[in-house]
């Protein structure tokens, strides 16, 4: 299914109307490769879109997260970061940059949830964040980790 159509479809089945706006925030957070913050898609958006406003980017990507649209990740600091692949793959953030890196791991994505987990609440996916030094820093010096 084509993007804009999935978003159209999203929003319509969630009674909300889609406005240029929204459908921009969804075509720029798609085709981001980086995992941006608010901010980042924010700066982003500012050149095609002059009269846009912070709290409407943060807004409009809360509701993405809610349909399921995008996934937010969190990185070396405490900043929320998008993602918009929400298909099951899994992250490797770099301590020096805060680069967040898609990786696939099938072995892992097909462990079923242990059962010392389940009590804990309801799982709605699972994801493995590796923390160490990407090989962009270890290039530049980086140490070793």
């Amino acid at each position: 299914m084509d993007e804009l159509e999935e978003l159209r479809r999203a929003l319509e089945g969630a009674g909300i109307r889609l406005t240029h706006q929204r459908m921009e925030i969804y075509k720029e957070i798609k085709s981001a490769r980086d995992h941006p913050s608010v901010e980042v898609l924010y700066e982003r958006l500012r050149p095609r879109l002059p009269t846009i406003s912070l709290d409407t980017v943060y807004r409009t990507l809360t509701m993405f997260v809610e349909l399921g649209l995008v996934k937010r990740v969190y990185g070396k600091d405490p900043v929320a970061r998008y993602d918009p692949d929400t298909s099951c793959h899994h992250h490797m953030i770099c301590k020096e940059c805060g680069a967040i890196i898609d990786f696939d791991w099938p072995d892992v994505s097909e462990l079923p949830i242990p059962d010392n987990v389940r009590h804990l609440g309801q799982v709605e996916y699972m994801q493995v964040q590796l923390v160490g030094t990407c090989k962009k820093c270890q290039k530049k010096g980086g140490k070793k980790r």
